[in-house]
């Protein structure tokens, strides 16, 4: 008969925690608690009576160690699901990225020792990886590909980068009662699906056709069903006794088309489609890219100033990278759950429910 575990999700009422909250609610028939945390916390409507009864919600910042020391004692598994994203890029600062996403996850992973959990799900990103600030292309990488990732092309892609070291160093730590911890972080790329408001954002900028991407670069996007899925096989085979031999770093995709980040958002909106040509020269884009940035460093003592087009974001439109899961595949058991048709239908009906509304 499986265990019973107690699991902590961290930022389970955003875009992927709560699709996380769902399916463990779902598939996981022995739960003795599922315990979820944000800084902003809401209902889940769509849970049974009985669902809800191990459920407890709590509003907590993963940087409190005393907060999340009393919410993470007596659990068994820990995904960590919480991290400030920067899109637009300069909507955060780069101190206010790594306070979250470095060293919230390394408070979090203390508390593990301090309260014995023995599992930790990180999730991490495609950008912890490339491009890096040259451009450089990877095509079908794996976790071991060699790149130079010396200097990648993001603040955000720096920290998730930061964060995913700390997992890997955690990893078989002695807690204080003696046992050992089991770390492994995953690595999916743009993640679209119901209740990405991002997606929504996207959509939005894309209706106006503007091509700033070359047609011929390419990049994977996968459905936050199997993102969600993803990280319960991790967490069942950190769980099981042979949980400390697993490697900790897998990267995720799913069947979703590799294509043009642009023209992705064809697939989603009727009303999108991406110009043939591009809107100016890249050059040009890049110029005036680097503009931006220069009033931005120049109103940084008095205010926010986040730019329309950034370098990072015309870089990564215009570098063909993405990765393979096939480790994932082979160690976790990884299969997608959800078809490419049936994760642009779930997408589309909600798109359109909330352009609708």
């Amino acid at each position: 008969m499986p265990q019973e575990l107690t699991y902590v999700i961290t930022g389970g009422c955003g875009f992927l925690g709560s699709h996380l909250v769902r399916m463990l609610v779902e598939r996981k028939e022995h739960i003795r608690e599922l315990r979820v945390v944000d800084k902003k916390v809401r209902d889940f409507p769509t849970l049974d009576d009985k669902s809800k009864d191990k459920l407890r919600v709590y509003e907590a910042d993963i940087r409190s160690r005393e907060r999340m020391l009393a919410i993470c004692s007596g659990a068994d598994v820990i995904i960590h699901a919480a991290s400030l994203i920067d899109f637009p890029d300069g909507t955060y600062t780069q101190e206010e990225l790594w306070d979250v996403n470095v060293r919230g996850t390394e408070n979090l992973l203390n508390c593990c020792l301090e309260t014995n959990v023995r599992c930790f799900v990180y999730t991490s990103s495609v950008d912890a990886f490339g491009p890096n600030w040259r451009g450089d292309p990877l095509e079908d990488g794996d976790e071991e590909s060699p790149y130079d990732r010396s200097r990648l092309s993001s603040a955000y892609g720096t920290s998730k980068m930061a964060a995913e070291r700390l997992v890997q160093e955690m990893k078989g730590r002695t807690t204080k009662n003696g046992g050992k911890l089991h770390t492994c972080a995953l690595r999916p790329p743009h993640i679209y699906g119901e209740g990405s408001t991002l997606d929504l954002s996207f959509i939005e900028v894309a209706k106006r056709g503007a091509r700033i991407s070359k047609p011929d670069v390419k990049a994977r996007q996968v459905y936050v069903g199997n993102v969600a899925l993803a990280h319960l096989l991790a967490a069942e085979k950190l769980a099981s006794p042979d949980g400390i031999a697993y490697d900790p770093v897998y990267n995720i995709h799913d069947d979703t088309p590799i294509t043009n980040y642009q023209e992705f958002f064809e697939y989603l909106s009727p009303d999108v489609k991406i110009q043939e040509r591009m809107v100016l020269p890249l050059w040009l884009l890049f110029f005036i890219a680097r503009v931006f940035a220069s009033v931005r460093f120049l109103l940084k003592p008095f205010c926010n100033f986040v730019p329309p087009v950034s370098r990072n974001v015309l870089l990564n439109c215009n570098t063909t990278f993405y990765l393979n899961c096939a480790k994932a595949r082979r160690d976790l058991g990884y299969s997608p759950l959800y078809t490419w048709e049936q994760s642009r239908q779930r997408t589309v009906d909600w798109i359109e429910s909330q352009l609708a509304g």
